[in-house]
């Protein structure tokens, strides 16, 4: 015998809506589907919509003031008995066939996402949003263009819902005027990530100049800043605003001159991890014994230590990411000095959200403004056919994860390379510090910088061949190309 349909909650929060609410609620009576129950949670509302809800004996709904829609919404959702849900707001409506499609899909996938219809107050639609599958990843970033996530074609399981349950015991965070929604996807997408697209319109929702979300743009988008700055953190345990990663093939006088001279930062809201690729155990023992020394004579900075994935540098420098207990990180070598103001600086620098990388001035080395050029923001060719080889990057830890951070760590020059493109492409900013000054005490980087130059065309060739194919398979792709689009550079390395 074949397993009944799962029931749907349908929760509609209203208020002073007469205008559109017949318009929802006949939209879910069109679906043709046996098993659903329709709560709508209304505000108290003074117009026409309790003679609607009254006309509706199948609807569950009661009328009493509330705290606003987030106060409606946790009401609603603490009521659903169905297995899979449905928000809808008051003045959007489904497009035909949603909840059969849903009963199917959702035996699979914890979270479905849709196409989704915008319109205007008429509701004639203006403009059709792909909202494509995508990652936690790709949530963070609000301020690519379309990126938004079209809320009413995104449909959950209950369990999903309750699982993803605030420390209060509510499901949406009632602080939140605008963007309560986003902060509930984040919740949810870092765990389950919205895979299943279905590539048509599922809902229409109106965006007029009087509901709020029309009405208030930039207060919108402000508090998509807060979701992004609450949830950067998130994958992991955060203890300082920025690490130092150093990579420790052996313990070395050039070591303790890099910490000593760490010591000396103004702003002391950092810690240092040295992370250990010695070849032998007595290298690592040794190591360690060096690090427990700089424990004892440093008390005012948190020291940690950490066993490198690989045996080389740069899965050292990939380890350490993993590893990192703060939002930013800056990559040294041992015997490199900085500035004192390099952390208060640096900290700074990602003061905006969609800073993902910058790109300190290594002494003696490349001149930034061929990246930089004045008012012209980045040239990403330079970053795929330049001859330079550049290792000390300060990034936006996320940006770095995201990408899984050297994917080729045996070529540090095509690793460094690949990695400053994929974060431009990814929609993430990468910026020049000329006045974060790094010293490269211990090496000067010419052997790197001399293989770059022999091996740039086909580095070129190589990253152009990896970034089409993240383009192909990427759901996110063509949305985030609204705002950076590698198709054109790709091209030029056939």
């Amino acid at each position: 015998m074949a397993n009944p349909l799962p029931k749907i909650s349908i929760i509609t929060v209203s208020f002073n809506q007469g205008e559109f609410i017949r318009q929802t609620i006949e939209s879910v009576l069109a679906q043709n589907y046996p098993n659903f129950e329709h709560i709508i949670v209304d505000g108290g509302s003074t117009d026409s919509t309790l003679d609607i809800l009254r006309s509706y004996p199948h609807l569950l709904w009661t009328s009493e003031p509330d705290r606003g829609q987030s106060d409606g919404l946790n009401k609603g959702f603490s009521r659903a008995t169905g297995d899979i849900i449905v928000w809808l707001n008051s003045d959007d409506w489904l497009a035909e066939g949603v909840f059969h499609e849903l009963a199917h899909h959702m035996q699979e996938y914890p979270v479905v996402i849709g196409q989704a219809a915008e319109t205007d107050r008429e509701g004639k639609v203006t403009r059709i949003v792909k909202n494509p599958a995508r990652s936690f990843y790709d949530l963070m970033r609000y301020w690519i263009p379309f990126a938004w996530v079209a809320q009413t074609s995104v449909f959950f399981s209950r369990a999903v819902l309750e699982e993803m349950k605030r420390p209060d015991g509510t499901y949406l965070d009632e602080d939140l005027y605008f963007t309560m929604d986003l902060d509930l996807w984040m919740r949810i997408a870092k765990k389950y990530p919205f895979l299943k697209h279905i590539d048509r319109v599922l809902s229409y929702y109106r965006i007029y100049d009087t509901n709020k979300t029309g009405a208030n743009p930039n207060a919108t988008q402000r508090e998509c800043c807060r979701n992004f700055r609450r949830h950067v953190n998130g994958l992991n345990a955060t203890e300082q605003r920025l690490s130092y990663i150093i990579p420790v093939r052996a313990p070395s006088e050039l070591l303790t001159v890099t910490i000593a001279n760490l010591t000396q930062q103004s702003f002391l809201d950092f810690d240092i991890l040295l992370v250990d690729y010695a070849s032998t155990r007595q290298e690592s023992k040794e190591i360690h014994k060096q690090f427990l020394n700089f424990v004892d004579a440093v008390p005012q900075i948190t020291i940690r230590h950490t066993k490198s994935e690989g045996c080389d540098e740069y899965s050292a420098l990939s380890t350490g990411v993993r590893k990192a207990v703060a939002p930013t990180v800056a990559f040294l070598q041992p015997g490199d000095t900085i500035s004192p103001d390099t952390t208060r600086d640096a900290i700074q620098l990602f003061a905006r959200d969609v800073t993902g990388l910058v790109l300190p001035n290594i002494q003696g080395s490349i001149d930034l403004s061929r990246f930089f050029p004045p008012n012209q923001g980045t040239n990403a060719a330079e970053f795929i056919v330049g001859n330079f080889f550049y290792p000390n990057i300060i990034a936006r830890r996320i940006a770095l994860l995201e990408l899984d951070t050297f994917r080729k760590a045996d070529d540090p020059v095509y690793a460094c390379k690949e990695l400053l493109t994929r974060i431009l492409f990814r929609g993430w900013s990468v910026q020049g510090a000329p006045q974060i000054v790094i010293n490269p005490v211990a090496r000067d980087y010419a052997q790197e910088n001399a293989a770059a130059e022999t091996r740039r065309e086909s580095i070129a060739r190589e990253i152009a061949s990896v970034m089409q194919r993240d383009f192909d398979i990427d759901p996110f792709a063509e949305t985030r190309a609204q705002t950076v689009d590698p198709r054109p550079l790709i091209r030029a390395f056939p």
